[in-house]
């Protein structure tokens, strides 16, 4: 890890700044002018409408070029005088002049054929306002900024033209690590646009550190996946790690320490906010808790009195019938009363029912027996099969 004092950001500020591309047009200019002067580039003063016909022309030769190059014999007073008259252009990379280069390794992909041919012929590096194309900005910025690895699979097909950026402009390229795209749930592409990609973001989702790390390094373990950069993939990993936190002597305090702001945020006017409340909450919700944040929102009843006109209350008492309602309060709770230990009250069931420690719930074990081999074990009486 980098020291802390090397790490810069929008929000941090620091030796690389700034580090929005509308305020660093000069070195963009900067580096597209070393590109003219050394024949890398030209200025294309082509108007849209000229290259739309260009390209349609072209396609019906069955060629795979996009441009016929007309700017590129432009001469050196053509081009003085048109920039002099302020006619608009961009500034294209010359294909046929790119230094001779290999191409490295991807950290992911391992070796690849380089892919020339699917790029657009000449490709623009400054448009006509003169902000860059990605191309020019990732390849200056990475440059200045001491960037030393690239990912971003989608940029996989636009290698070739980085590569020759960067041998053109004689700068040594980072370490390519083509890494899959990260992706929503619905397939569509996280974008820092729609606030998706801030990691502090996946903290106060509740998601764990480590958890959101291996669900980072699932997408680079190959090509036969189903979506691990789905963030519902996050689930399994984050459950394992909650766990693992729970299982280790002063694990269950971390969590609840966790827990504990969301739970007070989520149920402001409970008494039941405690610690030593979440800490049994928690243990109660283990086997469902996928999300520390589960804590809060799994089972209100735990810190509020339960919602018994809700839709799910009021479907759940239409499946039972009226007669057994009514001996709850009657036959049950008075029963209940006398047990002085819910502990002890739930392990005598369990130790006539299944004399092990460990066994399913009560319930599913009384629906396995039946009722009448069930109520036979309660009463000490075994029924013969």
């Amino acid at each position: 890890m980098l020291p802390e004092t090397t790490i810069t950001s929008p929000m941090k500020g620091g030796l690389h700044q700034p580090y929005f591309q509308s305020e660093r047009l000069d070195p963009y200019r900067t580096y597209a002018k070393k590109l003219i002067d050394a024949s890398y580039a030209y200025q294309c003063f082509c108007s849209p409408g000229k290259l739309a016909t260009t390209r349609e022309k072209l396609a019906r030769t069955g060629s795979n070029v996009t441009y016929d190059k007309s700017c590129l014999s432009l001469t050196d007073e053509e081009v003085a005088g048109r920039v002099k008259a302020r006619e608009k252009h961009v500034i294209r990379m010359n294909d046929g002049t790119t230094p001779a280069r290999t191409t490295p390794d991807d950290v992911v992909f391992g070796p690849h054929k380089d892919a020339h041919a699917s790029l657009p012929t000449d490709p623009v590096l400054l448009k006509l306002d003169m902000f860059p194309t990605y191309h020019l900005a990732s390849v200056v910025d990475g440059h200045e900024m001491g960037i030393t690895h690239v990912r971003g699979e989608e940029w996989l097909p636009s290698l070739p033209l980085h590569l020759d950026l960067y041998t053109s402009l004689g700068i040594s390229p980072p370490r390519f690590t083509h890494l899959p795209l990260l992706l929503n749930p619905d397939g569509s592409k996280m974008s820092k646009r729609k606030g998706d990609v801030d990691v502090m973001e996946f903290m106060r989702r509740g998601w764990e550190p480590v958890a959101v790390l291996n669900w980072l390094a699932l997408a680079g373990w190959g090509f036969a996946r189903d979506n691990p950069t789905d963030p519902s993939k996050l689930e399994y990993p984050n459950k394992n790690h909650l766990m693992e936190t729970w299982s280790q002597p002063h694990g269950l305090n971390v969590l609840v320490n966790r827990a504990i702001g969301p739970v007070k945020e989520a149920f402001p006017d409970s008494e039941y906010t405690t610690m030593d409340h979440i800490k049994q909450v928690i243990l109660a919700l283990r086997s469902r808790i996928t999300n520390i944040l589960d804590v809060a929102k799994l089972a209100p009843y735990f810190f509020v009195e339960p919602d018994y006109g809700s839709q799910e209350a009021e479907s759940m008492i239409k499946s039972i019938p009226q007669a057994d309602i009514v001996k709850i309060p009657t036959n049950v709770a008075p029963r209940l009363e006398l047990v002085e230990s819910w502990r002890i009250f739930m392990t005598v069931p369990r130790h006539a029912l299944s004399g092990m420690k460990t066994s399913p719930s009560v319930v599913e074990i009384m629906d396995a027996l039946g009722k009448e081999r069930s109520m036979a074990r309660l009463r000490g009486r075994e029924v013969v099969s």
